[in-house]
């Protein structure tokens, strides 16, 4: 019973992220999308540039800022800027690729959270609460909405 209640917690986690974050999946960029994403074509488009993304900016030979001029950031993310690599392999610059990583990364987040908390507590209401209002809390939407 334990394995399929645990089953009913993914799926009950798994349809209210895509019902709560559907619509987001038809939006194209947004804000700070389209400066480190959509004009950063060249910058994408190159793999060469992916060993790039793990010196620190100090460290690049040709330029101290070579990193965040060719990336369009302006913080040091490689893990983030890796991911936008990947999304345009896979996708192109379809911002429903992107914007469908990030909605993923969220549902396995809130599915992490709910095994943290049956962990912690060995109550799975309790953790399938905490895990819901995590993936409902409205400071977390822009986590799905926006690419960047």
């Amino acid at each position: 019973m334990t394995k399929r209640a645990d089953l009913y917690a993914y799926l009950t986690i798994i349809i209210a992220a895509f019902s709560l974050y559907g619509k987001i999946l038809t939006f194209d960029f947004t804000g700070d999308d389209w400066s480190v994403i959509a004009q950063r074509a060249s910058f994408l488009n190159d793999s060469k540039n992916i060993k790039t993304l793990f010196l620190h900016p100090e460290n690049l030979k040709e330029s101290s800022n070579k990193y965040s001029y060719s990336s369009g950031e302006m913080s040091y993310r490689p893990l983030k800027t890796l991911s936008f690599f990947l999304d345009y392999k896979i996708w192109g610059f379809n911002p429903f690729g992107f914007k469908l990583s990030n909605l993923l990364i969220h549902i396995l987040n809130t599915l992490l959270i709910y095994r943290l908390c049956l962990f912690f507590f060995s109550r799975r209401a309790v953790s399938l609460i905490t895990a819901l209002a995590f993936l409902m809390h409205p400071v977390n939407v822009e986590t799905v909405a926006m690419v960047t």
